[in-house]
Parts: structure tokens; C-alpha cells; sequence
């Protein structure tokens, strides 16, 4: 979990010009003030010996507040989270059994031909 509060950070505005409104343009204002919430929680957990789950579950809360005078106010908030989770099978092979089974179907000619 994570908490930061800057004041007076830089960035990039998208703003509409006056007199002709389908007329944008950009420039680069400080932020009175940007709060942002953070949360992570992760786990593996083993559903049996072959069957293991890792999720992880993280949100933001991001608030950017300014006001540049003349009803040019900026109160935006963004909200959003993230869900992963993998999933992993593992199927171990008797590797000394695998070998006779192959070795048996290759020379009864199921596998190969029998020179």
C-alpha cells in the first residue's frame, strides 16, 4: 500500500483557444496538487502437488486538483485496477519408464520399422 501527495508538478494540458473552440492546443502548466492511492496484494497458493495459482489484485486512485484563475479548474479523478492470475499444471514424466515403453514400441515396429 502506497500514499505520495505531490504539489507543483509539471504537466502537459490540452486546452480549447477562445475564440474558435474546434481549435486546440497544448501547453505546460504546474499541477496545484496530485494525490494517488496505491494497493497490491499477491499470492501463490498450491491447490495440490501439481497445481499451483499466482494472483495478484492492484488498484490506483489518482486525484489532480489546480485551479489556474478565470474558471480554468482541473478536479480530475481516475480510478483503476489490474487482476493477473496464472495458472501452472506440471506433469512429471517417469523418465526410466518412458524410455522401455518407447524402446518396447519401436522394436515391436508400432513406433518405427525394425531394420
Amino acid at each position: 500500500m502506497s500514499y505520495s501527495n505531490t504539489l507543483d508538478q509539471i504537466t502537459k494540458l490540452i486546452a480549447s483557444y477562445e475564440v474558435d473552440l474546434s481549435v486546440n492546443f497544448i501547453t505546460w502548466e504546474n499541477l496545484a496538487n496530485q494525490e494517488v492511492f496505491n494497493f497490491n496484494l499477491s499470492a501463490q497458493v498450491d491447490i495440490n502437488e501439481k497445481w499451483n495459482v499466482y494472483s495478484d489484485f492492484s488498484m490506483s486512485h489518482v486525484h489532480n486538483k489546480a485551479d489556474y484563475g478565470d474558471g480554468a479548474i482541473v478536479d480530475v479523478k481516475a480510478f483503476f485496477y489490474i487482476l493477473f492470475q496464472q495458472q501452472t499444471i506440471s506433469n512429471k514424466i517417469n523418465c526410466e519408464r518412458a524410455r522401455r515403453d518407447l524402446w518396447i514400441l519401436f522394436r515391436s515396429g508400432r513406433l518405427g520399422k525394425r531394420i
